[in-house]
């Protein structure tokens, strides 16, 4: 997988703050995913035409599984 080097906090602090509020809007995974992968914002500021970025969207959703993980 192409995000294994990449992690959360490594992420520019605007993607982060996409991914915070998304994974604040998003009930599960499947809804996070589909969020990430539609968010014109992401997709602007990550310059990427047609869709996010697997490189910013993997970490993102490791750090939804940890935080979802601790909170059990």
């Amino acid at each position: 997988m192409s995000d294994q080097g990449i992690k959360f906090e490594d992420l520019p602090n605007p993607v982060q703050e996409i991914g915070l509020r998304k994974i604040g809007m998003s009930s599960n995974e499947s809804e996070l995913m589909s969020h990430l992968e539609s968010c014109e914002e992401l997709r602007i500021m990550t310059d990427t035409p047609g869709g996010s970025s697997v490189k910013e969207i993997g970490p993102i959703i490791s750090f939804y599984r940890q935080e979802a993980s601790n909170a059990k």
